[in-house]
């Protein structure tokens, strides 16, 4: 999009937000409606008013979105990066902050919300502030639809997919078990999102760089980006595995003590690695717009999480549930990989492996002053995030110098060409 020519960007951007609002609104009230039967159901009968509430969340992603992929359309790459980044971590660092503050489920769900819409509306008003209030083009719209929907169907299918396991906890052991089970993911999940900015950022500028004609260093700039993403997801990992015994029972009131927390910790956490490789697959479906094949990969994955969990569950309880996202997320990459292939050869494993064994260093501040107040937590895991760091720009400085250098050189290339091959 021109930047320039405001009435068409406005165009553009009101031809996507008004249906898609529309469409939002439609949905939310489906869950507003649902919220009993689904209390009924997975949570006997508690948490309807928490449901409920979450039905707001519908309509601010929906406006999240559309201001976010209007903003990467304009190439305001580190601002989108920004308000991605306050939007996927903000809310999440409300809950845990007023879980911890109140011991209230209830009111950390209210946090959660409340910056969910906040995050949701300064981002929209960032997008719009320059653009004319205007009719949305029916042209526009069907235009914007034929790319999306599969997108859209396929966003569907990974919320499935990450929560399809708490459906089947819930009803095949019990309602306290699904606590302490959400309370673990979600922590994990940590892992997967440290690498949002990461994507974000290098889509946009691959973007320009596939269309001008540059596939294979574009492929080669997308592999060494994921080797880098990996490593800041590898010391996320090892950071919340080590302190998973100290960590996670802050948040569980005496419950999930019997749990294996750790061995949870870590077999979601491999899930959500897989995830980061496959979130990065995703970007080459993307950059040569063939997103119907996003959504056959997201409804295998999801059939084998379904089939893993009603399998393993019964046999192995929540660490059943928690290798069963380990499963799904790593058996999808190979069937990527096979006709979307990113060179994850034999030397990118090797990179794996040493920042593997780099993440032991994250243990040694927990050796030295221990962990057994949040405050204590807290240091040890900073401290040994903070070794991580040095340990990886001493190890890996040749491989990270020549990936600067690289992308520097990328980038000059990127406003030096004709956007058109």
């Amino acid at each position: 999009l021109d930047e320039g020519d405001r009435r068409e960007a406005a165009r553009h951007f009101y031809s996507v937000l008004v249906p898609s609002l529309v469409l939002a609104l439609l949905g939310a009230c489906v869950v507003w409606g649902a919220a009993g039967l689904l209390s009924r159901v997975l949570l006997e009968g508690r948490f309807r008013s928490g449901l409920e509430l979450a039905a707001i969340v519908v309509v601010s992603n929906a406006c999240f979105a559309t201001s976010r992929n209007y903003l990467r359309g304009l190439r305001r790459f580190k601002l989108e990066s920004g308000l991605t980044l306050a939007y996927e971590l903000g809310p999440y660092l409300a809950f845990v902050a007023a879980a911890l503050a109140t011991g209230d489920l209830a009111r950390a769900l209210l946090a959660y919300v409340v910056l969910d819409v906040l995050a949701a509306g300064l981002t929209l008003a960032v997008a719009a502030r320059s653009l004319r209030p205007t009719l949305p083009s029916l042209v526009l719209t069907r235009r914007y639809l034929a790319y999306s929907a599969p997108l859209a169907f396929s966003y569907g299918q990974g919320v499935l997919l990450g929560r399809a396991d708490l459906f089947l906890v819930s009803g095949l052991l019990g309602l306290q078990s699904v606590g302490i089970y959400n309370v673990v993911y979600r922590i994990t999940e940590l892992v997967s999102w440290v690498s949002i900015p990461i994507h974000v950022q290098i889509l946009s500028y691959l973007s320009r760089g596939w269309d001008g004609g540059h596939q294979q260093r574009s492929r080669e700039t997308l592999r060494r980006t994921l080797l880098v993403a990996l490593g800041v997801a590898i010391g996320a990992l090892a950071t919340i595995a080590l302190h998973a015994d100290a960590l996670v029972p802050l948040f569980l009131a005496g419950e999930g003590g019997g749990e294996p927390l750790r061995l949870l910790v870590l077999l979601i956490g491999l899930g959500m690695l897989a995830n980061v490789v496959r979130r990065f697959l995703y970007v080459l479906i993307r950059l040569q717009r063939t997103t119907r094949d996003e959504l056959f990969y997201q409804i295998f994955g999801l059939a084998l999480n379904l089939a893993a969990n009603w399998l393993l569950i019964p046999r192995l309880g929540l660490a059943g549930a928690a290798l069963a996202t380990c499963l799904s997320y790593t058996a999808m990459l190979p069937l990527i990989h096979l006709r979307y292939p990113l060179g994850l050869d034999g030397a990118f494993l090797g990179h794996i492996a040493s920042f593997a064994l780099l993440a032991v260093v994250i243990g040694l501040p927990r050796l030295a002053i221990g962990a057994e107040t949040l405050p204590l937590v807290l240091l040890s895991a900073g401290l040994g995030g903070l070794a991580y760091l040095a340990a990886a720009l001493l190890c890996k400085r040749r491989f990270l110098r020549s990936f600067l250098d690289d992308l520097g050189q990328w980038q000059r290339l990127l406003y030096t060409t004709p956007t058109s091959a």
